[in-house]
């Protein structure tokens, strides 16, 4: 008996020993994302996921919000109906909702082709340059139907940023720690996604002029962010060791 306990405090111990040298490995491998070579590429990153999951989910959300409406025209009475009632959408406004939501198809084979040509960088200024563009649109008076082709144009290019970014991240990190860090910016894109149903049902009712002008500057944040970011990977092949040169 005695032996017995002696080889399952053994054991014990051994799985101890184990599991602070994983959690002792992970911690390090999260410091390697910090680290002097990558620290600048992952808060610009950062950024970019983060902005990402605000304005992708923000056009979809934003869509809803304003068809509910009464007009396309953007003033700060707009939208004067009482908002604590459920109202149903027409048929007429979920097909333009459907035709919304189709824009990401091209939006990913737009951004398949110019990836290559372009580069990742330029790739993403430019569609975040065009999802600013779209949401400024919306500010034009316009019938419905107009309304639908800017949210159209305005969701296609924040697919294809989001996507970009996605294609960039795993491009740029060594093979030791490309899992985790992709991992962590994917957490990071949930805190804009988190935050931006505020600003497109509640902001939005108090002023949409406001909703959507945040919506526009955080675009031309996302244009900067992607521009100084500083490594291209287009045709480069993802490397083992600190990073892409």
């Amino acid at each position: 008996m005695p032996l017995l306990d002696d080889d399952y405090e053994h054991d014990h111990e051994s799985d101890n020993i184990k599991l602070l040298d994983n959690i002792k490995g992970r911690l390090l491998m999260y410091t390697d994302i910090f680290n002097k070579g990558m620290w600048k590429t992952t808060f610009l990153l950062w950024i970019l996921w983060i902005g990402c999951g605000w304005i992708y989910y923000g056009v979809v959300l934003l869509t809803t919000s304003i068809f509910h409406g009464t007009n396309h025209c953007f003033t700060e009475l707009q939208n004067t109906s009482n908002e604590s009632n459920c109202e149903e959408l027409s048929n007429g406004t979920y097909i333009k909702i459907f035709w919304t939501s189709v824009a990401e198809l091209p939006g990913l084979v737009v951004t398949i082709i110019i990836i290559e040509i372009l580069g990742r960088k330029k790739t993403m200024a430019l569609e975040s340059f065009g999802t600013m563009a779209g949401f400024l649109l919306l500010f034009v008076c316009s019938t419905s139907e107009v309304t639908t082709l800017f949210l159209f144009l305005t969701r296609a290019f924040a697919t294809g940023v989001f996507q970009t970014v996605y294609v960039y991240t795993p491009e740029v990190y060594p093979t030791s720690i490309r899992a985790s860090a992709l991992g962590l910016h994917t957490t990071a894109s949930r805190i804009g996604a988190l935050l931006t149903p505020f600003n497109a049902q509640v902001v939005f009712h108090s002023s949409d002029i406001a909703a959507v002008s945040f919506y526009a500057g955080s675009c031309l944040l996302l244009v900067i962010s992607s521009l100084l970011l500083p490594i291209e990977t287009k045709g480069k092949s993802m490397k083992d060791g600190p990073s892409v040169r």
